[in-house]
């Protein structure tokens, strides 16, 4: 897949020479002469990554990129500046702006062409992240990719193999430096690069940039094999080794944060809020794929327990009260079962219970330890809670779907109220 490219810059003479350094054919390159066209080119195109001159004709390349880190949809494209001539403290300013780095043109474009591509990867593992984000965003997912677009006061990084006056320029960029909590590591080649690549494979997990004087894309594609997230020359500017070690703290930060985001997203979609038990539909899934998978010779049962008169407490303490009981209730049940069984809350004050290789003398005995563990629970009135469950088995050889399965245990417990509380009946 080729990536576009936008260079903004008034000088197309200078654009020009670099999109040719950079190769047309290894990228679909846009060029723009000034702000407002290459704004406007952002309404059609989402560029993978920007190379921005300081100087233009109608804004500053610094304040230019600054505005654009941020825009959440240009979260973690990879900006770039660059000029002819960059003064030491332009270093630090293309730092603040929120720029990967300050390059030199055209001293600085040999290794840019190479890391390319691996920059672009890691935004491409959140753009597959966001495939799975619902259009709402009800999870905050949004909130999340701009708190990580914005720049942030300090990133702890750590150092292995670097000399101590690249710590201390790191420092002066507002970086910290700790071996404790690192969001990064910086791993440099001053004992040779074998060493260098042992430090890649022995780091821990966090994001790596490693600073190497033999830079090659033969050299990047190892370290990248071995663990690196970037691949720096050593004759990298302040700005760029400080803008990849933050670059690649915010990637992994935000992908991290995404994933929490996507695991809460699953839990919200197979989960009780009240209980923390799967839910109605997810257990309704489970038993589907549980009676499909059945073979011949195993078994398949199925407990329905239902709360006795459970309404009149909900009537009688409120429903913020009922729901306290009903977590309680799913506690005690997961509680009195194997970790293997699996627990639902059906609905209302039903819950299911799906056990699989058990007898109907076993599953009996389940029933009523099940009661038992719901009994130990009372109401604000000092009354104990009971239950009632219908339980019911897979025959030998028996083909069945899901809804006369279910329907069975159902007829029990129906039966099972008939007889009083705290029973169960078979089906």
């Amino acid at each position: 897949m080729i990536c576009t490219l936008f260079i903004l810059d008034t000088n197309m003479i200078r654009a020009g020479l670099i999109a040719g350094g950079l190769g047309q054919n290894a990228f679909h390159i846009e060029r723009f002469q000034t702000v407002r066209a290459a704004n406007a080119a952002f309404h059609k195109i989402k560029p993978d990554a920007v190379l921005c001159a300081t100087d233009l004709e109608d804004g500053c390349g610094f304040e230019f990129v600054a505005e654009l880190t941020s825009r959440s949809e240009m979260a973690f494209v990879p900006l770039f500046l660059y000029s002819d001539r960059p003064m030491v403290e332009d270093h630090a300013k293309a730092f603040s702006s929120g720029a990967l780095a300050l390059l030199q043109h055209p001293a600085d474009f040999t290794s840019l062409r190479t890391r390319l591509p691996p920059l672009m990867r890691g935004r491409s593992l959140l753009k597959e992240l966001d495939l799975h984000i619902p259009k709402n965003d009800i999870y905050g997912l949004a909130e999340a990719r701009a708190t990580f677009t914005s720049k942030p006061e300090k990133i702890k990084f750590s150092a292995t193999g670097v000399s101590p006056s690249l710590i201390t320029r790191c420092l002066d960029l507002g970086l910290e430096f700790s071996h404790a909590s690192p969001k990064c590591e910086l791993i440099g080649t001053e004992s040779g690069i074998a060493q260098a690549f042992s430090n890649l494979v022995q780091s821990a997990d966090h994001p790596k940039v490693l600073v190497t004087n033999d830079f090659s894309e033969a050299i990047l594609n190892e370290a990248l094999a071995l663990g690196a997230n970037d691949v720096l020359p050593a004759e990298a500017s302040l700005s760029e080794i400080g803008g990849a070690l933050r670059y690649q703290a915010q990637i992994a930060g935000c992908r991290k944060n995404r994933i929490s985001n996507m695991s809460a997203l699953i839990d919200a979609a197979q989960k009780d809020s009240v209980t923390g038990l799967f839910n109605r539909n997810y257990a309704s899934d489970y038993l589907d794929r549980a009676l499909l998978s059945l073979n011949a010779q195993g078994t398949l049962g199925l407990l329905l327990i239902d709360l006795d008169g459970f309404k009149r407490v909900n009537d009688t303490f409120g429903h913020a009260l009922g729901d306290r009981l009903l977590a309680d209730v799913g506690y005690q049940l997961k509680a009195a079962l194997r970790e293997e069984t699996f627990l639902a809350r059906w609905g209302g004050d039903e819950f299911v219970a799906i056990v699989p290789d058990i007898s109907m003398g076993q599953l009996l005995e389940i029933g009523y330890r099940l009661i038992e563990a719901i009994e130990t629970l009372k109401t604000p009135s000092g009354q104990a809670l009971s239950a009632s469950f219908g339980a019911t088995l897979t025959r030998n050889g028996e083909t069945i779907s899901r809804i006369p399965f279910f329907n069975r245990a159902d007829r029990a417990l129906y039966r099972a109220k008939n007889c009083g509380r705290g029973t169960g009946e078979v089906a």
